[in-house]
């Protein structure tokens, strides 16, 4: 599901959820389906909340990664350069 998408089924839930608590007591027995929308409700955001968290640590870990990477292909490179070049190098007497 998109943000939006998200966003859109929050806000539907949160105004059931008002409209059920003006309308309580012309409506019986709704008391445990508001409790258990309301729970729902705020487990599903912090959940969205954490998502989003862990999203940006994996891109900000994504890039770190990438960065080591670079770092480490260009000491692998120059290491190589020199390797070869002692390989090549006639040995001394």
């Amino acid at each position: 599901m998109a943000r939006a998408a998200y966003d859109r089924q929050f806000h539907e839930w949160e105004t059931l959820l008002r409209e059920a608590r003006d309308h309580e007591a012309e409506l019986a027995g709704i008391a445990s389906l508001r409790k258990t929308l309301e729970i729902a409700l705020s487990r599903a955001a912090a959940t969205r909340g954490l998502r989003d968290t862990l999203l940006t640590t994996t891109r900000d870990m994504s890039r770190r990664l990438r960065e080591a990477l670079d770092a480490g292909n260009k000491a692998a490179s120059g290491l190589r350069r020199s390797v070869k070049r002692v390989r090549r190098s006639p040995e001394p007497v």
